[in-house]
């Protein structure tokens, strides 16, 4: 049976830094990235096909890109991502895009160790993500809304600011993982993505 759990996160400075990089990265990269970064720390909610062997942290992240097109929804498999800075990731999941989006071939999802997808291209909040036939943890990206959220300010001060805020959908088997380890690994994922520029400053050049 698969769970879902599910956090909103603040993506303010992800979206400003898409906007300064002057290419093509969207903040589906960001959360590619941050989702793959955290496989180190929470390893149990990640396996390849059910098999128990592979509950120790994998070496290599093999990240499946769930994408919308006209024609419905495609699947590209980034072997290794794990390697890939924010920029590759954008470069990488916009290429394979284009290539499924042309009638290609379906990718091979064997071994894949986990999946991400953005529900906000269709204008959704969010959604229950899910990878047919299989078994690995899906992260889905929600649409990103401009609102006023309550912000503490450097003098620890409450106040009323205008952010960019979105959802976190993981779905995942719980035979896996239960709710609590799930929930530590949005955190994490939430964490590296409001302070991204702390973790991973080199990861998106300026005009890339």
């Amino acid at each position: 049976m698969r769970l879902t759990s599910a956090v909103e996160v603040d993506l303010t400075d992800v979206v400003k830094a898409c906007a300064a990089a002057g290419a093509e990265i969207s903040p589906l990269a960001f959360v590619a990235e941050a989702a793959v970064n955290a496989l180190a720390r929470h390893h149990d909610l990640f396996s390849s096909g059910g098999d128990e062997a592979s509950a120790a942290s994998p070496a290599a992240v093999h990240l499946g890109v769930v994408s919308y097109t006209g024609e419905g929804s495609t699947v590209s498999l980034l072997r290794d991502a794990q390697d890939l800075t924010i920029a590759g990731l954008a470069r990488r999941i916009a290429g394979e895009t284009r290539t499924a989006a042309a009638g290609s071939e379906g990718a091979d999802l064997s071994g894949v160790t986990l999946a991400v997808t953005s529900a906000a291209e269709l204008g959704a909040l969010f959604d229950t993500p899910a990878l047919p036939g299989v078994n690995a943890p899906v992260l889905g990206l929600g649409a990103v809304v401009r609102r006023p959220v309550v912000v503490v300010d450097a003098a620890g001060e409450e106040r009323i600011a205008l952010r960019s805020m979105a959802y976190l959908v993981l779905a995942y088997d719980h035979r896996r993982g239960d709710g609590g380890e799930a929930a530590r690994y949005l955190a994490t994922v939430k964490n590296r993505l409001q302070r991204w520029d702390e973790a991973a400053p080199e990861a998106v050049p300026q005009g890339a």
